[in-house]
């Protein structure tokens, strides 16, 4: 697995892989497992809304190469709300954790 901290190794990662095979890119993870833990919800939302720039620049750069991104994901039990507003994120993966309180607040 390839990984990309911004759209100009994005680019390098799918002209590497373009050169091989045809290259499909359908689902794009961007996850930031950090931001669960920012405590400040002012300071969470910032930090996420620079992780979000990111992955809207990636998705531009890979479908400036020509190819389409389908699915861009990421969010956590801490964040999965803002990401899912921002506009960019499509599917979020809030884990576990609201189920585990749920179960534990019923007990």
């Amino acid at each position: 697995m390839h990984r990309a901290s911004d759209s100009t190794q994005v680019l390098s990662h799918i002209a590497m892989g373009s050169s091989q095979a045809d290259v499909l890119l359908p689902y794009q993870q961007a996850y930031h497992g950090g931001l669960q833990h920012v405590r400040k919800p002012e300071d969470r939302r910032a930090a996420v809304g620079q992780v979000t720039e990111r992955a809207a620049a990636a998705v531009a750069a890979i479908e400036q190469a020509g190819l389409r991104v389908q699915v861009v994901t990421g969010g956590g039990s801490g964040s999965y709300k803002i990401e899912a507003g921002s506009g960019v994120y499509n599917e979020v993966q809030p884990g576990e954790m609201h189920c585990c309180w749920l179960i534990i607040s019923l007990c």
